[in-house]
């Protein structure tokens, strides 16, 4: 309902989710990746300390909980301000990558907002020492190596690919994966 999704905005939900992440169980926290999700359905922002709590929520996560976490990143991605502020974070593109190799409950659709995420992430500003970080860690090559093997829908390998090509639109990211044979 999205008059009533306006008012647990307005009211400052997603400072008592944030607050919420260290005092709940597995079962709990999964609800608390859906309510995430279905508040930023109507309203994509990312409050302070959201984007944390979110990668916390996801982090080595193989329920559920990690399609609502990665469709609510997604979201955000989807903005302008949220994709400036997820080109900023070091953990989001290595995350992304890791649960998108690692199965789990609904793998495939945290695949497909996973290579979404990366494309949106990629076609904006993302600061070059983040870029020289992912390529020096392998995640970049991760990433092409997802997009082969591990991947079945044409529709996220398509994404996975932009998302490659808006980084290899970037010039001087281009030598140094082509260099290091990341793209052969």
């Amino acid at each position: 309902d999205e008059k009533g999704c306006m008012q647990l905005y307005e009211s400052g939900i997603y400072k008592f989710l944030v607050s919420m992440r260290t005092t709940l169980d597995d079962a709990g926290l999964d609800l608390l990746g859906l309510l995430f999700h279905n508040v930023s359905l109507k309203k994509a922002v990312l409050a302070p300390g959201m984007l944390v709590t979110l990668l916390e929520l996801a982090r080595g996560c193989k329920t559920v909980r990690a399609m609502w976490i990665v469709r609510t990143i997604c979201n955000l991605s989807g903005t302008i301000k949220g994709r400036a502020a997820l080109g900023k974070e070091r953990k989001l593109v290595p995350l992304l990558s890791m649960m998108m190799r690692s199965g789990g409950t609904e793998a495939d659709l945290v695949q497909r907002y996973g290579a979404i995420i990366c494309c949106n992430v990629f076609s904006g500003f993302v600061d070059r020492s983040i870029i020289d970080t992912l390529i020096k860690n392998e995640t970049i090559a991760d990433l092409l190596v997802v997009t082969l093997l591990r991947v079945n829908s044409s529709g996220t390998k398509e994404h996975l690919g932009k998302a490659l090509f808006n980084l290899l639109a970037r010039q001087e990211f281009r030598l140094k994966m082509t260099d290091l044979n990341i793209v052969d």
